[in-house]
């Protein structure tokens, strides 16, 4: 797209029409102005072989199924008990872009660490009531949304003009995450890692503040309009932060995020 000088692309495949989106205006007026449009997903057999029948909320059509995944989702799956397991899985691998790029950069790392440990301190995890205090963590995650590269397919459940453009029923709509926080028009320095690039002052000048929500989508973070995402992220981000400490995988300095498997290790962290 960029080769093409394009922020708007549709490709035909087979008898669907793809559009791919790096714009922050086009992309607001499909997933804010026009939501109830385009709220909807492709149903198509690789999302039921990957939702195991449609039994996630990420990837199915808002129902009665999205709306009691949903519902586990937040009562069960962020629940202390289940968070308390994943942190006791203390041998597997993480392939998380954040970590990886906060190893890369060990100051960026220890700000967050040191604002958990301010914060919340180290006889207790991070809970969500914590969240609006950790600003430097909110901004590591909102940060590293861009290096993915597409968030999951929106489907039109109708005809639609979208920024002048025809937008047939049942076209699929991605938004490019690399591409939207790439793209030099509306972001300073789009390939460094920097955080404090989130962190807005205070209209009354009395501090600074990072703010989940981008309404403008120069980011796509955690999720936008009916399919938004729940602090779910920026919880298991802090949660590991605080109960690891996370090193290059040995023999290394730094972690090539140019690789298809990006590893690295983690350490208990002493109490």
């Amino acid at each position: 797209m960029t080769e093409m000088n394009t922020e708007i692309l549709c490709i035909r495949l087979g008898s669907i029409n793809v559009i791919s989106v790096t714009s922050p205006e086009l992309a607001c007026e499909f997933f804010k102005t026009q939501d109830v449009v385009f709220a909807s997903r492709p149903i198509t057999m690789g999302t039921e072989y990957m939702t195991r029948g449609f039994l996630t909320c990420g990837r199915i059509a808002p129902g009665e199924q999205w709306k009691k995944m949903r519902r586990v989702l937040t009562s069960e799956l962020t629940s202390p008990a289940a968070l308390n397991w994943l942190l006791r899985r203390r041998n597997e691998e993480s392939n998380n872009l954040v970590i990886a790029e906060m190893i890369n950069q060990p100051d960026v790392l220890q700000k967050a660490v040191k604002e958990i440990d301010m914060v919340v301190g180290k006889d207790r995890l991070v809970q969500e009531s914590d969240i609006p205090k950790l600003n430097y963590v909110k901004a590591c995650a909102k940060e590293a949304f861009p290096l993915t590269s597409f968030g999951v397919p929106h489907m039109s459940n109708s005809d639609a003009i979208v920024g002048g453009y025809f937008i047939p029923k049942h076209s699929h709509v991605i938004v490019s995450r690399y591409g939207l926080g790439r793209n030099p028009r509306v972001m300073n320095e789009p390939l460094k890692f920097k955080p404090e690039r989130h962190f807005k002052t205070h209209e009354d000048g009395s501090g600074t503040t990072v703010d989940l929500a981008e309404p403008e989508l120069k980011y796509m973070s955690f999720g936008i309009g009916r399919r938004g995402c729940p602090l779910m992220s920026i919880m298991l981000l802090a949660r590991l932060l605080q109960a690891f400490d996370w090193i290059p995988p040995d023999g290394q300095s730094m972690i090539d995020l140019c690789l298809r498997n990006v590893g690295c290790t983690r350490r208990d962290r002493p109490a």
